[in-house]
């Protein structure tokens, strides 16, 4: 589905510019940086997460505990690559 926007001139001269030297669609170049953005705010927000986790004492040590836990499961007898 395609969908019309407004974008700066300046926006508009970049994406024109980025386009030409990559020699890929404007289409293509927005949907990366936009892929590229959303993971960046995923990132962001994790990260803003478990810095609140390291703040709560208790519960970061509960984190870090049920991770132990879990590691157990990684002594399954099999080669590293399986």
């Amino acid at each position: 589905m395609s969908k019309m926007m407004r974008i700066s001139q300046e926006t508009a001269k970049n994406l024109d510019e980025l386009a030409k030297t990559m020699r890929k669609s404007k289409q293509f170049i927005m949907d990366e940086a936009i892929q590229a953005y959303t993971r960046e705010q995923f990132l962001k927000k994790t990260n803003a997460e478990y810095l609140q986790l390291m703040q709560d004492t208790k519960a970061y040590n509960n984190y870090i505990h049920e991770s132990e836990d879990w590691d157990i499961t990684l002594l399954d007898g099999l080669p590293n690559n399986e």
